[in-house]
């Protein structure tokens, strides 16, 4: 098997999925401020109650902060994916190969990618990556990927809404 070596290695990524995230909650958004306007005028006064009216709001609400940071994510400039001997560095967090419960692999053309930290429920955002959409990028994924299994750091292929 061949080796990456003892050098240290840096690559820019970006975020994983900040667009798809902003356009769901955009459609969210757009559903639920429908039904609540509705209700408002009048049309839905019948069989919806006040209290499924502060559901609805408490929907928009939770869909306005998703898609704002889901848009803030987007605007983030490219960050380092630094790769030691050991140690994975990601918005200057570190993270031991010990540390890692598992490296995660989308079955996409441009994969996303996400380390999944030991005692975490879910893929921490700052952990859930993706490299440029060309030979370089492909270079650099399997250099990622042949790290891990060096590290024996389990990688698991699969649709990214399972771990996300």
């Amino acid at each position: 098997m061949e080796t990456l070596g003892q050098e240290s290695r840096s690559y820019d990524v970006r975020s994983a999925y900040p667009a798809d995230t902003a356009i769901a909650s955009g459609l969210y958004l757009i559903g639920w401020s429908s039904v609540a306007y509705l209700h408002i005028i009048g049309r839905y006064q019948p069989w919806l109650s006040n209290d499924a009216l502060m559901v609805m709001f408490g929907v928009i609400l939770v869909s306005i902060v998703v898609g704002a940071l889901s848009v803030w994510q987007m605007l983030r400039p490219s960050y380092a994916l630094r790769i030691d001997s050991d140690v994975l560095t990601l918005r200057k967090k570190q993270l031991k190969a010990s540390r890692i419960k598992r490296i995660y692999v989308s079955k996409d053309d441009n994969p996303s990618i996400a380390f999944k930290p030991h005692g975490a429920w879910l893929v921490p955002n700052d952990y859930s990556i993706k490299f440029a959409e060309d030979r370089e990028g492909e270079r650099q994924r399997w250099e990622l990927l042949l790290w891990a299994e060096e590290h024996d750091v389990p990688i698991v292929r699969g649709k990214a809404i399972r771990w996300l």
